[in-house]
């Protein structure tokens, strides 16, 4: 059982770490989308993560 509690952790510090990047990806999604105009439709990356 301590393989299973070491990836319950394993799983809750990589989570954490997303939502600790989800802002920066964000905004940089935003500056594009700001820049491009209409021509270009949402980003890959913040999509995965939402």
């Amino acid at each position: 059982m301590p393989w299973l509690k070491l990836l319950h952790i394993a799983a809750l510090v990589i989570w954490c770490g997303s939502l600790l990047y989800l802002p920066a990806l964000l905004s940089q999604a935003l500056q594009l989308r700001k820049d491009a105009g209409f021509a270009q439709g949402t980003p890959p990356m913040p999509r995965f993560f939402l």
